[in-house]
């Protein structure tokens, strides 16, 4: 029985480490760089990542889950915006686990971004002050 526990958690180790070097290598994997951004905030050079993220929305509770679609979005940043616009989780502020659950993760996708990545300007309010 503990053989077979450790067997599992192997194999979703396993598989959770193919996923992330076939998603986040550029060289070897089906990741693709941003040369130009794409005409539009929604779009993605990357379309077969965001149908993999996408359909692992469900599975959002899971940290392994959130972990891989943090780093996948990180080495990925074109996939943001197209990505959180299909996410239908509560950002409306309430005293509960699984709001402060959301933040995080919303907070766990910003952060894994350079600082300076025009999306995160993009995604701002336009300023009105002009010099």
């Amino acid at each position: 029985e503990g053989e077979g526990e450790v067997e599992t958690v192997t194999l979703k180790q396993f598989t959770y480490d193919f996923l992330l070097e076939l998603c986040t290598d550029f060289s070897k994997g089906i990741c693709y760089k941003m040369k130009d951004p794409p005409s539009g905030l929604e779009r993605t050079t990357n379309p077969s990542l965001l149908w993999l993220l996408v359909s692992l929305l469900g599975s959002l509770g899971n940290a392994l889950v959130r972990q891989f679609v943090v780093r996948v979005v990180s080495a990925c940043p074109d996939l943001l915006l197209p990505f959180l616009s299909q996410v239908n989780l509560s950002f409306a502020p309430r005293p509960s686990s699984k709001w402060l659950s959301n933040m995080d993760f919303l907070i766990q996708l910003y952060s894994s971004l350079p600082a300076s990545h025009e999306l995160l300007d993009a995604s701002a309010p336009a300023s009105s002050s002009s010099s």
